[in-house]
């Protein structure tokens, strides 16, 4: 089994966001992430409704998902294969596996024209939703770069795309309960 410690995830997003320079997408970042998400049984992550908040383990979630698999698949009892999967550690391929299909799940979801909620968090309670932007011409200064002064403007044309809107409302359980 691995060392305890190589697993910590709260430790792991502690230097993360101690490290980070620039905010960009780092896909060996997602693979690390998920990769302790799905192996730390200390990590809980607590979702917020409005009529309370209830917490979950990532790495117990996934290792009962894949536990019944393999019970269903090869026949050995449910707390066989339970076994089995604690005493599996998800590696860098698995975990690259996952954030594809998270992302996969994500994109096809949203393709259906519905929101995805993203799930309640202490201070947050994001929803998602595609939307088509239609086809636009945009004008623009163009900037002499020896001397810095505008040259005029052009125009460019900006074809229809998808985009991904994010929305969240303060959450109801951040305000203070009416007397």
């Amino acid at each position: 089994m691995a060392n305890e410690n190589e697993f910590n995830l709260n430790q792991m997003l502690d230097e993360i966001k101690g490290n980070i320079k620039q905010k960009k997408a780092s896909a060996k970042d997602e693979t690390l992430i998920m990769q302790a998400m799905l192996n730390d049984t200390s990590f809980s992550v607590e979702v917020f409704t409005n009529s309370g908040s209830e917490s979950h383990c990532p790495a117990t979630v996934f290792k009962n998902a894949v536990a019944g698999v393999i019970s269903d698949t090869t026949k050995i009892s449910k707390q066989e294969a339970s076994e089995l999967m604690n005493n599996y550690n998800v590696g860098k391929s698995a975990a690259e596996a996952m954030c594809t299909v998270s992302k996969d799940f994500l994109n096809t979801t949203l393709s259906t024209g519905r929101k995805v909620n993203l799930g309640g968090t202490q201070y947050s309670n994001i929803s998602m939703h595609k939307q088509f932007v239609e086809e636009t011409t945009k004008s623009y200064p163009v900037i002499d770069p020896k001397t810095g002064k505008s040259n005029g403007m052009k125009t460019k044309t900006i074809p229809g795309h998808e985009v991904i809107k994010c929305s969240c409302s303060c959450p109801k359980w951040l305000f203070p309960e009416e007397k």
